[in-house]
């Protein structure tokens, strides 16, 4: 059985308000379908059908995200939601995501969609970690993974999310191709271990040299190592990859937040000379 005390509200700040995560309920589906339909094109968005199918069977995993209440007797606004079934298969088929098979151990997300006027905010990245904290505190649930199918150009959302990249998906659903993502909750009390011969390869010194690559020497400054993610948000253009020569990924494409402060001048701060303390001489003898 499912703790769904696991599943409780959660607020998280979001600019100058407050963001509300909960359980879509049976009679905001009207409004997820209409963000839903909004926010997909004809020949990809779900139906008022499909979205009741889920929210009655797969209802613990329907999760919303909503702006505060106005006042005390308005309710919160769905702005956004991520929806999911549950099936046994470890890749997502036509057939798994056709369907729901309780107890199963991966979560089959449908759609990840925020209103057209709440977006560029980074909300969809807050759901997606949200969401994906509580399918891996839930206890007693048999989730072990998460599986999606999206666009290319979502591509560095889900992986700031925590999903990897599997390549182009077979399934079939309106008129431009999908591809699959995954991400595997995996055992929390288990740390991950690095293979000797692969932790006696980083530990090797490395004879190449290497100059550097200042900002200064870019054509275009910081233009030229930037890009915008489908948020909005400025992020790293490139992989940065170890300076030793061993060719290792420090940071991933897209997955660094380029984010600009005023810069502080600090004084140098001089240290006064102290004399070297003597040790006190030790006593013998009681009180």
């Amino acid at each position: 059985m499912l703790d769904h005390s696991a599943l409780s509200p959660s607020l998280v700040a979001m600019a100058s308000n407050e963001l509300l995560f909960k359980l879509v309920s049976p009679e905001e589906i009207q409004a997820a379908v209409e963000i839903e339909q909004e926010g997909y094109p004809a020949d990809e968005a779900g139906t008022l059908e499909s979205f009741r199918f889920r929210q009655i069977n797969a209802g613990d995993l329907f999760l919303g995200a909503y702006l505060p209440p106005q006042s005390n007797s308005s309710p919160p606004q769905l702005i956004g939601y991520v929806c999911s079934t549950l099936s046994p298969e470890e890749k997502l088929t036509h057939a798994s995501m056709s369907n729901h098979v309780p107890g199963s151990s991966s979560v089959c997300i449908h759609s990840v969609c925020i209103s057209k006027s709440q977006r560029r905010k980074g909300i969809a990245l807050q759901l997606l970690k949200e969401y994906i904290s509580r399918l891996s505190s839930a206890q007693g649930s048999p989730y072990k993974r998460v599986l999606l199918i999206a666009h290319e150009e979502l591509r560095p959302l889900y992986e700031k999310a925590g999903f990897a990249w599997l390549g182009k998906s077979d399934v079939t659903h309106g008129s431009r191709p999908w591809y699959e993502l995954r991400l595997d909750l995996g055992d929390k009390d288990i740390a991950p271990q690095i293979p000797p011969d692969v932790l006696q390869n980083l530990l090797r010194p490395s004879s190449e040299k290497h100059n550097p690559t200042l900002v200064s020497d870019c054509h275009h400054g910081l233009d030229d190592l930037i890009m915008s993610d489908s948020e909005g948000t400025a992020v790293n253009k490139y992989d940065l990859l170890c300076p030793r020569g061993c060719r290792s990924i420090i940071l991933k494409k897209g997955v660094a937040q380029w984010t600009e402060r005023t810069s502080v001048m600090k004084e140098a701060v001089i240290h006064s000379y102290q004399p070297s303390l003597h040790p006190q001489k030790q006593h013998s003898g009681g009180l």
